[in-house]
């Protein structure tokens, strides 16, 4: 009996650690950017929550997902334009590494092809960004 209790209290760490946010460490600006589908400046024009779901092995796992409707104030990399408006839908539940952003934000975003605002990497608030414009439209443009 105290091997099952054991056994059990093991499992419980592994997937408490297996679903925590856990960052490595911020890339540069120029491996950011090569690792990215879309770097833009964008800010939040709407943001709604709604339930979602996340499969982890053979449990699924009830989540909040904020969807946010972005429009591009600047684009330094992606098929977008100036002006444009998309969504990003993010699992912003407590551990998943997803970033909550309010209406109005205006945020540097580096995003992958999840279209996921992640706490992990180089997104931030464009106020807080200003290093890495001038490396951004440096790469942007090839030189």
């Amino acid at each position: 009996m105290r091997t099952v209790g054991i056994v059990a209290v093991l499992m419980l760490l592994l997937s408490a650690s297996a679903s925590a946010c856990d960052c490595v460490v911020t890339p540069s600006v120029d491996v950011a950017y090569t690792q990215a589908a879309t770097v833009v400046s964008a800010e939040a024009v709407s943001v709604s929550r709604e339930p979602g779901y996340v499969n982890e092995g053979a449990f699924r796992t009830r989540v909040e997902v904020e969807r946010v409707e972005w429009e591009i104030k600047d684009i330094w990399k992606g098929s977008f334009t100036k002006g444009q408006h998309f969504e990003t839908r993010t699992n912003v539940t407590c551990c998943m590494c997803g970033r909550s952003v309010p209406v109005g934000a205006l945020l540097l975003l580096y995003l992958n092809n999840s279209n996921s605002v992640s706490t992990c990497g180089r997104t931030s608030e464009l106020s807080n960004a200003s290093a890495d414009i001038p490396v951004l439209t440096q790469l942007a443009s090839g030189t």
